[in-house]
């Protein structure tokens, strides 16, 4: 057999929804299933079996990167699963989508079983002037993440040894960065692991980013005693939470449970001095909300708080806080073969889950403060969504039937108690003064 030059570019793409987008523009298409393995797999030689319908190949490579020689050859069934019973590394199951553009021959490979999500274009060149001078056609171009040609840890070879969708170098770099940078200030879940990264690596750098954010904000409160910083601590404690919550499944019991309590203490902690930091200001802030008769009436009540806000101050100055974080030891999770698909399916899945217990909750009668922490932490996990429409998956609808039920409690009853209660879990912008209004008949 004569040996052939593979020239090819390849890159990573972010949507497996490529049948709709080539269907939209007329591009004629053909699919197949593939099955590979190899016999040897390194960075510049490779030996490989694949099964493409109800034929069978092996395919020798030398070389890495842009140009590669090839010699590929069919063999019977019969080689074929001799050879499986050999393969080093595990065995590689894609979907394969061949269609040409601009008189470019592409290939775009979507993996299945544990490289699910992780989905690789390709496109071959006659020459190496060709492959210098190609341009992404306009339809595939805000698809593109990035070139991977000269990345070997994308190369099937690789892939077949790990199982594992790799690690971006700019993911890795920007979780380094957090580390030690900045960001770390920030509550908020910075997308600086790629969403195609096994979701166990995911789950576990996503928690341990959290707790470097707590851990600084408190630092930053016991130097300079400003509440602020236990509100960002607050906000990252709730969303470690929240991730604690919904992958619970992929948790140890024991790691578990000793996480959640910690947790619970640490929020049971902040709550107090929380609610009246928050009440103060928005006494200060609707003061204005009030008739001058009763203004005075406010700015007692808004003393008061300060005073309790104080106290409540000294008191976490006293609590060894510190001590509390470092009890929030690294989460023990489970060797689920779940796990091991992309953290963006199965944040998907969780997220969906959550939805449906959030709408049973809804049909039942609930204690509102209930339904306010569900909605909080429905919200907390959208947060950990790459896809926008799924940052926003029926969270804005659940508020509004959450909020409609609780507005009708306070229409039955003007007491002051349902009032206040209404305005510190709910306080939607649009009702808010008819609130006001209520609370200043009881002053």
């Amino acid at each position: 057999h004569v040996p052939q030059l593979e020239i090819e570019k390849r890159y990573l793409i972010a949507s497996d929804d490529i049948e709709k987008i080539l269907r939209n523009d007329f591009i004629e298409f053909t699919k197949e299933k593939l099955e590979q393995f190899y016999l040897v797999a390194t960075i510049e030689k490779t030996l490989r079996y694949r099964k493409e319908g109800k034929s069978y190949f092996k395919t020798s490579k030398k070389g890495s990167g842009l140009v590669r020689e090839e010699i590929e050859e069919e063999v019977s069934k019969e080689e074929y699963e001799e050879a499986k019973k050999r393969c080093s590394g595990g065995i590689i199951q894609k979907i394969r989508y061949h269609f040409t553009i601009d008189n470019y021959n592409f290939e775009l490979d979507i993996f299945k079983g544990k490289l699910k999500g992780l989905r690789i274009l390709e496109v071959e060149f006659s020459n190496i002037e060709e492959a210098n001078c190609f341009k992404m056609p306009e339809i595939l171009e805000p698809l593109i993440i990035k070139e991977i040609t000269n990345e070997t840890i994308y190369s099937n070879g690789a892939l077949s040894r790990s199982m594992q969708i790799p690690l971006r170098a700019d993911a890795k770099l920007s979780y380094k960065q957090i580390v030690e940078s900045e960001s770390k200030k920030l509550p908020q879940f910075d997308i600086y692991i790629s969403k195609y990264e096994n979701g166990k690596n995911a789950l576990k750098y996503t928690l341990k980013r959290l707790l470097i954010s707590i851990e600084y904000q408190i630092e930053s409160f016991l130097e300079n005693n400003s509440i602020a910083h236990i509100m960002v601590a607050n906000r990252a404690l709730n969303r470690y939470r929240a991730l604690l919550k919904s992958f619970k499944k992929y948790i140890q019991n024991d790691s578990y449970l000793d996480h959640l309590y910690a947790i619970d203490s640490f929020l049971l902690l902040f709550e107090k001095s929380l609610s009246q930091e928050k009440s103060f200001r928005k006494l200060l802030q609707c003061k204005r909300n009030y008739p001058i008769s009763k203004q005075n009436n406010v700015l007692q009540a808004a003393i008061q708080i300060a005073q309790l806000r104080k106290m409540s101050k000294e008191e976490l100055l006293r609590s060894n806080l510190l001590q509390m974080v470092t009890e929030i030891k690294e989460l023990k999770l489970k060797t689920k073969k779940s796990l091991e698909k992309p953290f963006e399916y199965i944040t998907y899945r969780v997220i969906k889950q959550e939805k449906r217990e959030l709408k049973k909750l809804l049909r039942e009668k609930v204690d509102p403060k209930l339904l306010y922490y569900r909605l909080k932490a429905y919200k907390h996990l959208l947060q950990f969504a790459h896809k926008k429409e799924i940052q926003n998956i029926g969270y804005k609808r659940l508020k509004k039937i959450a909020l409609a039920k609780e507005y009708r409690k306070v229409i039955q009853k003007s007491s002051s108690d349902i009032a206040k209660e209404f305005l510190f879990y709910c306080s939607p912008k649009v009702r808010i003064n008819k609130i006001y209004k209520l609370i200043a008949k009881e002053l």
